[in-house]
């Protein structure tokens, strides 16, 4: 199971722009940091 996902904050839209980049290499789930919530990423080890 993959543990990776790309949560981002931007102002203007660069930071965005970079951060679909990683996401797309990493094959990672992409979120702007008001749409996530701590409780969603909940880890077990």
């Amino acid at each position: 199971m993959r543990k990776t996902v790309v949560i981002y904050k931007s102002k203007y839209g660069k930071t965005k722009q970079y951060a679909e980049w990683i996401a797309a290499e990493l094959n990672a789930p992409l979120f702007d940091h008001t749409e996530i919530k701590p409780h969603q990423f909940a880890t077990t080890i």
